[in-house]
């Protein structure tokens, strides 16, 4: 009789845990879906693919590269969203850039691997993984990038290109994306990847990313601090695919063009003179 009545104990608070977690899940279902509807398309144009989130995996990430020189412009911001799962978020970068600056233009790009590199090892699969892991092109810009989850050399880290320029940006600052988000929730554990949709990059008008690395702040949570400068249009670097026309030339070739149509003229008068 006493293991009977234990065991309804035990039924009736598993039920009641069951019908609080169904109720905070269906309110963590309409925030998302408002998220995703009021998505800032005028801000972030573009967007990765919607995939798995992996049960919150910081390694989930690795499946989205965020790719502006396709675009022939730098990287000027982006921002995770997604769609919410039982399990699993779906999720998504939505990112701006300057597009179609650099149409038609001579774009020099230039590798990059993250310095700080962490061992896979020493790391959990929560957001903090990402903590000082650098994604920085120094005095180019930010064309595309990837976070690598690489198996073999057991490291996580990121990889892209640069927009190569001959001249370093002017006029750049310093950001802490977001207001932050907490590292964690309960005894390290609890945080998950879809935490960083509180934390947005945006580079300023007129300006485009540099580097881009994740901290974590004194109080506790982690945000992105980033760097944006202006581009510097005069760079000799950006110059069209086209040779520009010299006017010292083409004022040549003008004068050859008319010499020779007034020596053929006056070959052609003396001509006529001698068959009259």
């Amino acid at each position: 009789m006493k293991q009977f009545k234990l065991y309804l104990i035990v039924l009736v608070c598993f039920s009641m845990l069951s019908n609080s977690f169904e109720r905070e899940s269906s309110k963590n279902n309409k925030l998302k879906s408002e998220k995703i509807d009021n998505r800032n398309k005028d801000k972030y144009s573009h967007t990765t693919r919607m995939l798995d989130g992996k049960s919150g995996s910081i390694y989930s990430l690795a499946e989205h590269e965020i790719n502006c020189i396709d675009r022939f412009g730098p990287i000027r911001g982006f921002h995770l969203w997604g769609s919410w799962g039982f399990i699993s978020n779906y999720l998504s970068f939505e990112f701006n850039c300057q597009d179609d600056l650099l149409k038609d233009k001579k774009i020099e790009t230039k590798s990059f691997e993250s310095q700080n590199k962490k061992d896979k090892n020493k790391i959990s699969d929560s957001p903090t993984a990402l903590i000082d892991i650098d994604a920085d092109c120094k005095e180019n810009f930010l064309g595309k990038f990837q976070l690598i989850n690489d198996d073999k050399k057991k490291q996580l880290y990121f990889s892209g290109q640069c927009i190569k320029l001959k001249q370093k940006p002017r006029t750049c600052e310093t950001i802490t994306g977001g207001k932050g988000t907490k590292s964690s929730w309960f005894l390290g554990m609890g945080s998950t990847v879809s935490n960083l949709d509180q934390i947005p990059v945006n580079a300023p008008e007129n300006k485009a990313l540099v580097s881009f690395k994740m901290i974590k702040t004194k109080d506790d949570k982690i945000a992105f601090e980033y760097v944006a400068c202006e581009i510097d249009m005069t760079d000799t670097n950006l110059q069209t695919n086209q040779p520009s026309s010299n006017p010292v030339q083409e004022k040549k070739r003008i004068v050859r063009g008319d010499q020779k149509k007034m020596n053929a003229d006056v070959l052609d008068f003396e001509l006529r003179k001698k068959k009259f």
